[in-house]
């Protein structure tokens, strides 16, 4: 029968086999969060320059229709949805971003 320091030895090194694997797909998970964020950062600073220059999106608008106009449709669509839940997700920033003032301030 096993004493009580080899159970605790096995279950030390379940426990750290574990936590080591938790730790492996959290990376994982925050390398794909990361490259999302990426992309939406990118996709701001796009919106940024077209929003002081419109010209240039209605160019890239013009062009994307002209060249493949079933995908203008997509996305638009694509469009529309990130608009909605950019409407539904920007109060609920606003106000982290308030309380994480307001506790700084504390």
């Amino acid at each position: 029968m096993s004493t009580l320091s080899e159970k605790l030895t096995l279950r030390r090194q379940t426990l750290l086999a574990k936590s080591q694997a938790e730790r492996m797909l959290l990376g994982q998970q925050v390398a794909q969060i990361r490259q999302t964020l990426l992309l939406a950062d990118l996709g701001l600073q796009i919106v940024k320059k077209i929003k002081h220059r419109p010209l240039i999106g209605l160019g890239l608008i013009v062009a994307t229709f002209a060249i493949k106009p079933a995908r203008m449709l997509v996305m638009l669509k694509t469009g529309l949805t990130v608009w909605q839940t950019w409407q539904n997700v920007a109060p609920a920033l606003k106000q982290m971003q308030n309380d994480a003032a307001a506790k700084q301030s504390q």
